[in-house]
């Protein structure tokens, strides 16, 4: 460990005042798995409430699941796409995914596999990439993965967890991350949440570190 790194009882401390503060059950709704590996691909590029107007289109036309979203013709999976923005490039990529969870005797044998079996599975499609499969990996099966996507980068990077070296390569990041948490999927669930959160409402692009709840745990000075 480098001298600015966070200590590791530190580093649990900080992530429960978190969760405390800003975590939540049900942070990620939806009905069913398939659900939330759709939404996993609608949100990017976009914000979240655009994604829920096409998930909502897509549940009205009773095509949240595998089969029915791939018996869907194409321009009517284009227009219901159209709210989340890309509607041709993330139809492909739905249909890709509706595919392979075909492909794999659907959701709960699927669930069957190891985790970094499903995650290659997950990488090998197009448009999955790495924070896309662990979201997926988290809120859909389970898992314990740790999103490091760019939220927890820059907070982790602005309390000092690790090197920048660390914080800059999502990979190394996440390995460091569940190597040092060792928390269930439902804890590190309820801390994506709560980071999501927080970096939206205080720790954003220009901090407003007054707002804090973990200010005093921060490194960085603005």
């Amino acid at each position: 460990m480098s001298r600015r790194e966070l200590p590791i009882e530190r580093l649990q401390q900080v992530c429960e005042l978190l969760v405390t503060r800003f975590g939540s059950v049900g942070w990620w709704p939806a009905e069913h798995p398939f659900e939330v590996m759709v939404g996993a691909v609608l949100v990017q590029n976009t914000r979240w409430a655009n994604a829920e107007r096409a998930i909502t289109g897509l549940r009205d036309e009773g095509c949240l699941r595998p089969t029915a979203l791939l018996a869907l013709p194409e321009a009517r999976l284009v227009a219901l796409l159209r709210p989340a923005g890309c509607q041709s490039v993330k139809s492909v990529r739905l249909r890709g995914l509706a595919t392979w969870v075909e492909a794999g005797g659907g959701i709960d044998t699927l669930k069957r596999q190891h985790t970094m079996q499903l995650r290659t599975g997950l990488l090998s499609l197009s448009g999955v990439g790495f924070e896309t499969a662990d979201a997926i990996l988290c809120y859909a099966f389970d898992r314990a993965q740790f999103v490091a996507d760019r939220y927890a980068r820059r907070l982790l990077g602005r309390l000092g967890v690790f090197d920048p070296a660390v914080t800059n390569d999502y990979e190394r990041c996440r390995t460091e991350m569940q190597g040092r948490l060792a928390w269930s999927a439902g804890r590190l669930q309820k801390l994506h949440a709560a980071i999501v959160r927080i970096s939206q409402a205080v720790c954003r692009g220009r901090p407003d570190c007054s707002a804090c709840v973990i200010a005093e745990h921060c490194k960085k000075i603005y």
